[in-house]
């Protein structure tokens, strides 16, 4: 039986063994969404694969859907986003991030945006010298983001514009910034609301 090959734009979010030489990824993927798939022999010294899925890898990923789920079949020109990231803060505050999609996605979720969301943080955190205040506005506002997107905070009248786009625009970061208390109070509620 031949198998379609998806292929599309992803991130790892986390990989853990399986059997003796496996391992089960996380990726978020562009056209997927949230995907669990297995990568076969890819903790075997010869593994080509291996480089290509480490945790924060960015690159292009090809699947195919089994019957029970789906498989890594190929991975093309990867970057580590956590290598990329210049300090500290900025990759914590990445990690987090991934961390919080991880949790709050339950199953497999074809929600496109979710990428762009995680995408647009990575590209705005990985500007040189960003300043610490600048970090925790835009993990803030890609937390915001994922929450309205999921369904657990609602478009409140003063978030609508921030939650409208996915581009991590300087007016965003200001708006953020001025508003940082009250964001993180409903980012918060939103969180405890989830019982996750």
């Amino acid at each position: 039986m031949a198998y379609h090959v998806y292929t599309t734009l992803g991130m790892v979010l986390k990989g853990m063994p399986a059997g003796e030489s496996d391992k089960f990824f996380y990726i978020l993927t562009s056209e997927l969404g949230l995907i669990g798939a297995h990568a076969k022999s890819v903790r075997k010294s010869e593994s080509k694969l291996a480089p290509g899925l480490e945790e924060f890898s960015y690159g292009t990923f090809s699947f195919i859907r089994g019957k029970h789920s789906w498989r890594i079949t190929g991975v093309q020109k990867t970057e580590n986003m956590h290598r990329i990231l210049k300090g500290a803060k900025a990759r914590s505050a990445l990690v987090q991030f991934l961390t919080l999609i991880r949790r709050l996605v339950r199953g497999e979720e074809v929600q496109k945006e979710l990428f762009f969301v995680a995408e647009g943080l990575f590209r705005a955190l990985s500007v040189a010298h960003i300043e610490k205040g600048k970090i925790l506005a835009l993990e803030s506002l890609a937390s915001l983001r994922l929450l309205f997107l999921l369904g657990y905070l609602d478009g409140k009248e003063n978030y609508q514009d921030l939650v409208s786009d996915y581009m991590f625009l300087p007016s965003h970061i200001e708006t953020v910034t001025r508003m940082q208390k009250n964001i993180l109070r409903d980012i918060n509620d939103a969180l405890k609301a989830t019982q996750l």
